[in-house]
């Protein structure tokens, strides 16, 4: 499938009926709080994968959304077919629980992040983690396509804290 930017792989509160391998392109899982707020939880690159509750054996809800950000092409599987497959290939369901468990490592690295670093740092660690993932390699070093919304976001920080650091570093 294509998908143009704004548009929805997965949606939170949903039925899971998908898994979607990112082929190429840029995404990104987010989620939606009681109050209304819109929360970016985690980029999505080529080869990573979106919907693995749709594996499960009872149907569930997606826990969150996959949005893509730039145009972008995924693989995608209907559950049915998912679970079938499953069943013939043990090693899928491997794959699935790997893959639950970096999930839950990312969730344990931003939770003692966000206990025991300083904005600083949260938001260097931030700016290393998408120049390896999404950063271009331009003449004088690795450009970012990315607002300082959402680096504060990743961060754990206000937009102001993000501005400020970034304005200072740029000075150095």
């Amino acid at each position: 499938h294509k998908f143009h930017p704004g548009s929805p792989i997965t949606r939170q509160g949903f039925p899971a009926e998908v898994l979607a391998l990112l082929v190429r392109g840029r995404a990104r899982f987010t989620c939606v709080t009681v109050t209304g707020r819109k929360l970016n939880l985690h980029w999505i690159y080529p080869g990573e994968v979106c919907g693995l509750s749709s594996l499960l054996l009872h149907p569930r809800d997606y826990l969150m959304s996959a949005e893509v950000i730039k145009s972008s092409v995924a693989l995608v599987w209907r559950r049915p077919e998912l679970r079938s497959f499953g069943a013939a290939c043990p090693r899928l369901m491997e794959n699935a629980l790997m893959l639950g468990y970096e999930y839950i490592r990312l969730y344990q690295n931003a939770h003692i992040s966000g206990t025991s670093q300083s904005a600083r740092q949260r938001l260097a660690w931030v700016l290393g983690a998408m120049a390896e993932g999404i950063g271009q390699e331009v003449k004088d070093g690795i450009e970012l396509s990315v607002r300082n919304e959402d680096l504060a976001i990743e961060a754990n920080v206000t937009v102001f804290t993000a501005s400020r650091l970034l304005n200072e570093w740029q000075r150095q």
